[in-house]
């Protein structure tokens, strides 16, 4: 089978964990016999990957030049199915459902929580609204009667995008079946009939949990609305006087890294270091403890990447997915959104316990096979008909 990825970006594994899951399944797929093939707007990333080519009209995304290349491209190439990783994107989409006018079998994946942005608004949205003054009228957004009417709201925005994806792909596929009921609430019950669940995934590794060292890890882009690198900061301000031998280690890179380390000096942080972006696994490999803080995610791979290392996971139960990785008070902590004084208390339990992190670090390893490439690839060959 010959297959066509769409995605907005280049497929470059170290640029985002949608590139790199798009990467790594596909190359799971070209060693089950399939040839694979990467198609998205001009990238300013060095990118020598044979396999991807660029849309001739980055502006215009559903341009007449688009479509006539990508039609050819799906011509020429014999591509029997195309993936379209941009399942968010209306224009992507859009671009993406010619191939049903030609026979050729269109899935589309949602890489996201549907409504986390506006069920978490006031989360995503505090840094903003405290720099124009406004937090008054932010917190209004938590009032369950404003909350419903902007739900409602982003459903008059959103249902004929979501619905013409479903209309139109012979499947859609979400991270979890907890998000369901969110595409449920934009389209109707009755578009969700080809609608398959497949969470993201991780290359498991079969070693044994190296020694830990006393170190609590951050791994992600660095900002201050979804990822809310700036609570875990306040988290630690909470604990860090108390364990002066364990080590905050935030690794990632983002617009606000310069805003964060500023921040850190203002709450006189004591052993916290930056990183920048670092390939991640030896961080996994040495860290006890990895937490998130985001207000919402799709998936959160950073969680099963650092369990299969052993480190243990802790995050807020703010978005449907966490749940399907951790298993509160057995494998990590879930944490009442956005308490932080009850994840500061929760990881000060971690913290004082080597009995309990190395009962939770061997249960974390033992969840993550559950997301290995070697289980959840076959879901994706079932579901192409492979």
């Amino acid at each position: 089978m010959n297959i066509l990825f769409i995605y907005e970006n280049a497929i470059n594994p170290i640029t985002g964990g949608v590139e790199r899951i798009t990467f790594l399944l596909a190359d799971y797929l070209e060693k089950s016999g399939c040839r694979v093939f990467f198609m998205g707007l001009s990238d300013t990333f060095e990118n020598n990957d044979p396999r991807q080519v660029f849309l001739p009209d980055s502006e215009d995304i559903t341009s007449d030049k688009n479509i006539a290349f990508y039609l050819d491209f799906l011509k020429k190439k014999n591509i029997q199915t195309v993936i379209n990783k941009s399942g968010m994107n209306k224009n992507i989409s859009k671009l993406s459902y010619n191939c049903c006018n030609i026979g050729i079998k269109l899935v589309s994946v949602i890489h996201n929580s549907i409504l986390g942005t506006i069920k978490n608004y006031s989360s995503v949205n505090k840094e903003k609204y405290r720099d124009l003054n406004l937090g008054l009228i932010l917190a209004l957004t938590d009032l369950k009667i404003v909350k419903s009417l902007m739900l409602f709201a982003f459903k008059l925005k959103y249902f004929r995008h979501y619905r013409a994806l479903c209309r139109n792909s012979n499947n859609v596929i979400i991270e979890s079946s907890n998000f369901i009921e969110e595409l449920q609430f934009i389209v109707g019950k009755s578009y969700l009939k080809n609608v398959v669940a497949i969470p993201n995934f991780i290359v498991s590794n079969n070693t044994a949990i190296e020694p830990k060292k006393k170190e609590v890890l951050f791994v992600g882009r660095i900002n201050t609305s979804q990822k809310r690198v700036d609570l875990l900061l306040k988290i630690w301000k909470l604990i860090h006087n108390k364990f002066p031998d364990w080590e905050l280690k935030i690794v990632g890179d983002g617009d606000e890294l310069a805003s964060i380390k500023d921040l850190s000096l203002e709450l006189n942080l004591r052993n916290i270091t930056f990183f920048g972006y670092q390939e991640a696994t030896s961080f996994y490999k040495s860290a006890s403890i990895l937490c998130l803080t985001s207000s919402y995610e799709g998936f959160g791979i950073v969680l099963i990447e650092a369990m299969s290392h052993g480190a243990v996971p802790m995050a807020f139960n703010s978005y449907l997915s966490v749940t399907d990785i951790i298993d509160n008070s057995k494998n990590g902590f879930l944490i009442t959104p956005f308490n932080i004084q009850e994840y500061a208390e929760s990881l000060s339990d971690l913290m004082s316990s080597q009995k309990l992190l190395k009962k939770f670090s061997s249960e974390a390893k033992i969840k993550s096979a559950e997301f290995d490439l070697s289980v959840v690839g076959k879901k994706w060959l079932d579901t192409l008909s492979i």
